[in-house]
Parts: C-alpha cells; structure tokens; sequence
C-alpha cells in the first residue's frame, strides 16, 4: 500500500475559459495483488489574475477514484524506477469569484471527473520514493460542455509495508 503527495500544475480549458492553476493532490493505493491496486485521491488547484480593475480567483476541488496498475517495481531492497497507469472516476468541483468596480460575482458548479495517466517512481529507500513524474488527461463537464484538461505533477509516495 502506499500514501502520495503530489504537488502540480492544473491547466484548465474550454473554448471560453483556459487558465493554468498550482496546487496538489493527496492519495491512498491498496493494493490488491503484486500489480493491481484501488486509489482514492483529492486534491485542490488554485488559480488567480488581475487585470486593471478586475480580479479573478479559481479554484477547482476533486475526489476520485479507481484503478492502479504497475507494470514494473524494482526489487523491495533496490533503487529502481516504477512505472504504473490509472484510470479515476469521480466529482469535481470549480468555483471562481470576479471582483470588478466594487462589484463581486461568484459561480460555482459540480461536474463529472475523470483521470487517465501514468506515473514514474524512483525508488529512494525500502519505504520512500520520489513521483519524478506523473502526467494525466483530466476532462471535466461543467457548463454543458467538454473541458479538456490535464495535470503534470512530481511529490513523494511513502510505501506503507
């Protein structure tokens, strides 16, 4: 079993509306055999601009969950890379509050999630190895409309034995 913390960039996009955002995930995998395992992961990505007058801040909250698969793990005593793959389901959530001329408008709206991707690990030590990288397609469906996003995050997994 392991605990990860991964740390990112979240870039959020539609045809109206592309930002890039900075935040983190937290995560638990069980695993169920040598390979395959269920993951239960939330995270939070925070976003804000200003232009002349107007202020904006974003923020986009999700929880998921799925499946694991490593296709490859060193040895327990070893150094090595592990490559693994998922695939999330879940529910996220973006909300964003505009400031402009004294005036405040807040949206927020809750949406199906999903998460396609694979991650990289290097093995530091029997029970501490750092995420070198972790890439992931994160669509979303706010707004009667398709949100194309994707994630590239690094952190650390403690393995939990």
């Amino acid at each position: 079993d392991e605990v990860y913390i991964i740390p990112g960039y979240y870039h959020y996009g539609d045809k109206y509306n592309k930002f890039g955002s900075i935040g983190g995930s937290l995560g638990y995998t069980k695993q169920l055999g040598s390979q395959l395992g269920i993951t239960i992961e939330g995270g939070y990505y925070h976003h804000s601009e200003e232009n002349n007058d107007t202020k904006k801040t974003s923020g986009l909250m999700h929880f998921i969950g799925g499946v694991n698969y490593r296709f490859t793990d060193p040895a327990k005593n070893e150094k090595g890379i592990s490559v693994s793959a998922h695939g999330l389901l879940g529910i996220s959530r973006f909300s964003q509050k505009t400031t402009y001329a004294n005036e405040t408008f807040k949206d927020d709206a809750t949406s199906f999630h999903f998460n396609i991707g694979a991650a990289a690990d290097l093995r530091l030590t029997r029970n501490l190895s750092l995420r070198l990288i972790q890439a992931d397609y994160v669509p979303t469906f706010f707004y009667q409309a398709t949100q194309h996003n994707f994630r590239v995050s690094t952190g650390l997994v403690l393995k939990l034995r």
